[in-house]
Formats: C-alpha cells, structure tokens, sequence
C-alpha cells in the first residue's frame, strides 16, 4: 500500500506540475493585460467565487469522509445518486435566490456583472466539488487530473486570444473563466452519470436521509476549510472593503503568485487521506513524520520563487512595484497553507478531529480580530494585513503540530525546530534589504539540503 501511495503521488505531482505552469501565466500575463482597475474586479470575482463551496453545507466533504474507503465499482452509486438529487435543486435554489438579490440590490454595473457570475458558480462549483470529490477518494487519480488540468487550459487559452487579440476587458476573462469550469463539470457529470443520471428518484425520503447524513458529516470540515480560507482571505476583505481598488489589486497580485505553491502541495494532499484511510492506523506516525521532513524541505524552497517573483515584477509589472514590500510574507502564507493542507488536516481528518480542525481555525479568526482592532486607530496598510495573516497563520500551524503529535504520542523536539526556523528566515527576508538576505538564504538553504539529502533521496526512489 506505501508503495502504491509513492506510484500515486508521483503521477499526481507531474501533472500538477503542468496546472503550475498554467496557473504562472494567469498570474504574470493578465496583469500584463489588465490596468490595474481591472485587475482588482477580475480579482474581485475570483475572491468570492473561492468561498461558494459553503453553500453545499458540507455534503460534499461528507461524501469525502464518508466513502474514502471505498473503489468506483463498490461505491453505493444509488445512495448517492439520490443524495445528489436534493444538494442538486438546493443548489439550484441558492443559485436563483442570489441572482435576484444582485438584481434587485446590487446597482453599480461592475458589482452586478461580477456578482451575477459569482451566483452562477453556486450551482456549478457545488456539483464541481461532488464529482471531483468521487474521483479522489476512488483512486480514479488519472481522470482527477485530468479533470482539474483541463479548465486550466481552456483559460489559458483564452489569456493567449486576449493577449494576441490585445482584449483588455476583464468582463472577457471572467466569462471565460466561467465557461471553462462549466464545461468541465458537464464532462464529469456524463462521465459519472450513474451518480447523476436521475430516471426516477426511487425515495424522496432516502434521498433526503442520504443528503442529511453526508452534511452531518462533512459540515465540520466544511467548516473548518471556509474558517482556514477565511484567514486568509479577510485581509483581502478589508482591502476590497475600506482601500482602494488599485491596492487591493496589488494585494491580490501578491496572493495570486504565492498561491501557485498551494498546486503543488494539493498533488501531495489530493492521494493521502483516501490512501491513508487503506493502511493500517500503526503506519499514521511513520507517514507524519517522513511528511514533516518534506514539508520542511518544501518549506525552504519558497523563498527561492519569491526572489524569481521579486525580479519578473521588477522588469514586468512596475505598477505593482509597492507589493514588494510585503511579498515575502505573503509567500509565509501560504508556506504554512501547505503544510497546514498536506500534514495536519488530513490527519485532523483520518484521526476523526474535524471539530478540533474547526476549533484551531476558528481561533485563529478570533486571533486576527484582535489583531484588526489597531485599524481603527490606524490607516489599512497592506504590509500590516501581511504581517498578520503570516504570524497568525504560523502560530495555527504550530499549536495544529502540537496537537496531533501529542494525539499520535509522538515527540514535537524536530517539528518545533522546523517552523521556528522557517519563520525567522522569512522575517530576516522581509526586514534586510534583497542582496543580503539572499546570501542569507543560499547558506541556510544549503545546510538544510545536506542535513534532509538522504530524506529527500528515499522519497525520489519511492519510499524503500
């Protein structure tokens, strides 16, 4: 089964590595496209389409935990089918009930046209998350990835029209966008129409047991994963809310390109909870800690693209120059994202902690409530919002570690040693000037190379 686990992770990595290289080219050309009011609106409508997973109240991620055991021929399709019924038309409601607020409340043009498509995306992204959910815990890693590369490069294509087109409306890319992830869905639905093909509902009563059991059981995860968004997006909130559009772009710049990290973590975390559901609970702490050393190492490598960020925005995007100021922080954010993703929810997950996972995110919120009080007494900076989302994001990290490494009586000496390094090297980036912290980083990053090499090695040959 470990074997199988290594085999799995490599394919899905790979082709992660192609949705990486998509994803570059939404984050570095459409701002080349875009003026920067634009950019803002077309971040603007990515912003708040990311949040519309909390409209299934969870049905999907019960379906996740619920059947992550299971292979695509012994999978209950009837009972899901008739689950898929209901989340189907209570989707379809939200979806029509949100359209006519738009319409009715929202006046500003830009706003209507964003938050139109944003009501869309309810119905879309809501079944998106069901059949993209079935292939994961299924081992069907193939058509996963190929599911989740194929919108990435329609969009792409769209960027290459626009660039050679010269289309500089947002409005294009956010139709597009939309197209794509449509698109797919239908594709998937077709492809697993014994889950979706309703000839006739045999029980509206089993139907609805079905849809409310999966929401019993996914709503806390549902939970924690909005709370865990949500600490990163409030400082997107509060820019978009009480700055300018043009500093909320340059914001959401920063957030866009720290964010292709979070692709290559998802290859890793996308194989482990349904594999590790299939190994014996005696192989959890072995995995946990050969993860940590990985993510260690992932970790130290991120300074590494934020130096390539700094100069391509420094040759390319000059408009967005003042973002350099907190970048690095940023990049902190979603370093620990990662391994927040790859190490602790999914054991928050496989140890059945999810109420603990929403415990340690909704504290965390609470945290970064305290810490927006000085807003009040003082301007909304950017480089501030930064700094808070990173510290608080750290310190979610940290206790999450202490928490499951005591549940698993394992000892927590190498991963307090971990993130404590990780974050001075990111305060000594964002505090001394570029040329000196780089050869601060060259040193440091050597000797972590050559004290994980053999780590890394038995990885690359497959966990032997």
């Amino acid at each position: 089964m470990l074997s199988n686990f290594y085999k799995n992770f490599k394919y899905v990595f790979s082709s992660q590595i192609f949705i990486l290289l998509f994803g570059l080219a939404r984050a570095f050309i459409l701002p080349m496209l875009l003026n920067i009011e634009d950019y803002g609106l077309f971040q603007i409508y990515l912003f708040y389409t990311s949040y519309l997973g909390f409209f299934s109240l969870g049905y999907n991620e019960g379906i996740y935990l619920r059947f992550g055991e299971y292979s695509i021929e012994n999978l209950p399709k009837r009972k899901i089918r008739n689950g898929n019924f209901i989340h189907f038309f209570m989707l379809l409601s939200f979806t029509l009930t949100s359209l006519l607020l738009v319409l009715f409340y929202i006046k500003d043009q830009n706003m209507r046209f964003i938050f139109s498509l944003v009501s869309c995306n309810i119905l879309v992204l809501g079944l998106n998350g069901v059949t993209i959910y079935i292939y994961q815990i299924t081992n069907q890693l193939k058509k996963y990835s190929f599911f989740n590369l194929l919108p990435k490069i329609v969009f792409v294509i769209t960027i290459a029209i626009g660039y050679f087109q010269e289309i500089h409306d947002y409005k294009y890319y956010v139709i597009f966008d939309f197209i794509s992830t449509f698109i797919v869905v239908v594709m998937m639905i077709i492809d697993l129409k014994e889950i979706y093909l309703f000839r006739k509902i045999e029980s509206i009563k089993l139907g609805v047991d079905e849809f409310f059991k999966n929401i019993k059981s996914g709503i806390n995860i549902m939970l924690a994963l909005f709370t865990s968004m949500w600490m990163i997006g409030i400082g997107r909130f509060i820019l978009e809310r009480f700055s300018s559009i043009e500093e909320y772009s340059k914001y959401s710049l920063g957030i866009t390109i720290s964010n292709m990290l979070i692709i290559l973590a998802s290859a890793l975390s996308t194989i482990l909870y349904p594999t590790l559901k299939r190994i014996e609970d005696k192989n959890y702490s072995r995995i946990y800690e050969k993860l940590s050393i990985i993510t260690f190492f992932a970790l130290f490598c991120i300074p590494f693209f934020y130096f390539l960020a700094y100069l391509f925005i420094i040759l390319f995007l000059k408009d967005y120059s003042l973002v350099l100021k907190y970048l690095i922080l940023l990049f902190g954010v979603i370093g620990m994202q990662s391994r927040m993703q790859i190490l602790n929810n999914t054991y928050y997950k496989i140890l059945r902690k999810e109420k603990n996972l929403l415990v340690a995110n909704v504290n965390s919120i609470i945290l970064i409530g305290l810490f927006s009080l000085q807003f009040y007494f003082v301007s909304v900076q950017a480089v501030n919002i930064a700094l808070m989302t990173f510290l608080v994001s750290w310190i979610r990290c940290l206790f999450s570690e202490i928490y499951l490494l005591s549940e698993m009586k394992m000892p927590n000496r190498n991963n307090l040693f971990q993130l404590i390094t990780f974050l001075i090297i990111i305060i000594i980036i964002w505090l001394i000037p570029l040329p000196y912290s780089l050869g601060i980083y060259v040193i440091v990053f050597t000797l972590v190379c050559t004290k994980f090499f053999n780590n890394i090695k038995i990885l690359i040959k497959g966990g032997k």
